[in-house]
C-alpha cells in the first residue's frame, strides 16, 4: 500500500508511466539481492528490511503495468486488456517460479544457498525486464 498509495501517484504525475515502470522494475532487483543477503544471515530482522523495500517497489511496479497496458486499448476493450495481462501476469509467475526453483535445486550448499542463488538470478533477470520499459512508446505531449 505503501508504494502504490502514497508513491506512485507522485510519481506518474512527475515522470509518466515510462520512467515509473523503470523505476518500480529497477528497484525490485537490487530488492532481490537484499533477499540473497538476508537469507544467508538466516534472520527474521535481516529479511525484514528486504519485505518493506518489496512492497514499496512491487507496490510501484504492479499498478503501473495496468496503467501502461490500458493506456493505448480502446475503453470498450478495457476489460479484455486488464485481464489479459492479469493472464500473463499468472502465467509468467508460474513459469519464473519454476525457473527458480531449478536455479535453487541446483546450487550446492545449504537450503539457504540454494535460496539465495534464485534470488540473484531474479533480481538480475528483472533487471533485465526493467529496460523493456524503455521500449514503450512515449505518451504525447499534453496541449
Amino acid at each position: 500500500m505503501l508504494g502504490s498509495a502514497l508513491l506512485l501517484p507522485p510519481l506518474l504525475d512527475r515522470w509518466g508511466v515510462r520512467r515509473a515502470l523503470l523505476a518500480g522494475t529497477a528497484g525490485v532487483g537490487p530488492t532481490a539481492v537484499l533477499f540473497a543477503v538476508a537469507v544467508a544471515a538466516d534472520s527474521y530482522w535481516a529479511v525484514l528490511p528486504a519485505v518493506v523495500l518489496l512492497g514499496v517497489t512491487a507496490g510501484t511496479t504492479y499498478p503501473v503495468v495496468f496503467a501502461a497496458a490500458g493506456s493505448a486499448v480502446d475503453d470498450a476493450e478495457q476489460g479484455v486488456g486488464s485481464a489479459m495481462v492479469s493472464t500473463s501476469q499468472q502465467i509468467g509467475g508460474a513459469v519464473g517460479l519454476a525457473a527458480l526453483v531449478a536455479v535453487a535445486g541446483a546450487a550446492d550448499g545449504a537450503a539457504s544457498g540454494g535460496l539465495g542463488a534464485a534470488a540473484l538470478v531474479g533480481g538480475a533477470v528483472t533487471m533485465a525486464a526493467a529496460l523493456l520499459a524503455l521500449a514503450l512508446r512515449r505518451s504525447p505531449a499534453a496541449p
